[in-house]
């Protein structure tokens, strides 16, 4: 009897060793110095350009943009840091299934830190590649195919965690009720800019072609690893893009249809 107790204590002890043995191994297999945590300050606007009053947004929901000119500003709120490169220039094209750019659009990238005040430095753009913080593959140059539900980030699969209001359902109503434009998918194009965007900083893209009207403009990117973490910072829709008419073609649109508007009361006047 007392040999049996003995023989159950050795054997409880060796399964004690074995599962601390075995725990022990498993953590030596999990570098946890290695491990990278991710945050989302999401503090990026998307603006009409440098030396414009609404650089950082005008609280457009989304912020409207001319159609050869956006900025990505970065708002300081104390998480703000230089991200690295690249940065990811992400366009929503309403009712866009094949790919527009055969070749680069972007004409130049300048970089300013901060803004105003900084001093520009030129930078360069080219299309994304697959894989890129997590981005799925292309169809083509920068075009990652067309979307139809769901989020431009999560549509591209870049690394989360990340803001999911830049949503097919906002970009379709954003697009109805200001432009009138009816959606039924948008193709996503995504540049990368190689170029410097700090707290408070400021990066002017231009384009070489005019954007489709109704785009929508959004912008993410990643800060170097520290601590064991990194910051995603993207936008949320409230801040991001909408390419609209030139305020001049506005004006010309609104000036010919008062021309019409008087042309038809005169010849009634007539009568």
């Amino acid at each position: 009897m007392e040999r049996d107790k003995n023989m159950r204590k050795v054997s409880f002890l060796l399964i004690v060793l074995f599962f601390a043995a075995s725990a022990s191994a498993w953590a030596d297999d999990i570098p946890v110095g290695d491990i990278i945590y991710y945050e989302d300050p999401t503090n990026l606007h998307i603006g009409p350009g440098a030396g414009t009053p609404c650089y950082m947004g005008c609280a457009g929901d989304p912020n409207a943009v001319g159609p050869t000119v956006v900025d990505v500003y970065q708002i300081s709120d104390g998480n703000s840091r230089l991200l690295g490169n690249p940065l990811l220039l992400i366009l929503g094209v309403p009712n866009n299934t094949t790919d527009l750019f055969p070749t680069n659009p972007i004409g130049s990238v300048m970089s300013y830190n901060p803004y105003p005040g900084g001093t520009g430095d030129p930078g360069s753009s080219t299309f994304a590649s697959a894989g890129t913080y997590g981005l799925r593959s292309g169809v083509s140059g920068g075009f990652f195919g067309s979307m139809t539900s769901g989020d431009i980030y999560s549509f591209l699969t870049l690394q989360g965690p990340y803001n999911h209001s830049n949503s097919f359902g906002n970009m379709f109503t954003a697009d109805y009720n200001r432009l009138g434009i009816t959606s039924t998918s948008f193709g996503i194009y995504v540049f990368a800019l190689t170029t410097a965007l700090d707290g408070q900083g400021l990066v002017d893209i231009q384009f070489s072609q005019p954007l489709p009207l109704g785009t929508i403009v959004a912008a993410y990117g990643q800060t170097p690893v520290m601590d064991h973490k990194v910051k995603i910072f993207d936008n949320a829709f409230t801040e991001a893009g909408q390419t609209v008419p030139e305020p001049g073609s506005l004006l010309l649109l609104s000036t010919g249809l008062l021309g019409l508007v008087g042309m038809v009361r005169r010849k009634f006047s007539t009568k």
